[in-house]
């Protein structure tokens, strides 16, 4: 096949590669969808120096580092789209009957956990949704608060964003 290594200083940029034998790119071995040894693979920073597979199943911006999962465009960190309306998120296969959790975090360097999503997998256990901190816990519907738990009182307010007891009732 086709060998490209570190000492030939060759660039491939913007090229589509079609090998329909082994190629390999400094000890990275492609052979029909699979890729093998122990190597790296870089791609470079500028802008549209991305690294996709089939135009938007999985696409790595070179300049952003934002992960795309069915758009060649992703618009944050990580941008999931699905085309059947369903995105799932699986942990802890192994471990039937345990909770699951999404956990939210904040920071770079001392990452802060700040909320959680859990479902439990047992049928006497308990889901929540919680911060991890003092803020308010709102829901609401159409952007627009129905409820909130007070962060740092555990107040519940129904028809307020600002409750001062146990259980405030606002607009009923």
């Amino acid at each position: 096949g086709a060998a490209i290594g570190a000492a030939s200083a060759t660039t491939i940029k913007g090229t589509t590669i079609d090998a329909t034998t082994d190629f390999t790119i400094d000890g990275l071995v492609l052979t029909a969808d699979t890729i093998t040894n122990d190597a790296t693979l870089t791609i470079d920073g500028d802008a549209g120096d991305d690294f996709t597979v089939d135009t938007s199943k999985l696409v790595v911006e070179g300049n952003t580092g934002r992960v795309g999962i069915g758009t060649a465009s992703p618009d944050g960190d990580l941008d999931v789209r699905g085309s059947t309306g369903y995105v799932y998120f699986t942990t802890g296969i192994a471990g039937a009957g345990q909770a699951q959790n999404l956990i939210f975090r904040s920071g770079s360097v001392a990452e802060t956990l700040i909320g959680q999503i859990e479902f439990s997998g047992n049928a006497n256990g308990s889901s929540q949704i919680v911060t991890r901190n003092t803020s308010n816990l709102k829901l609401g519907t159409n952007n627009t608060v129905a409820m909130t738990i007070s962060g740092s009182g555990q107040n519940v307010g129904i028809g307020t964003t600002a409750p001062r007891s146990p259980l405030q009732l606002g607009r009923v």
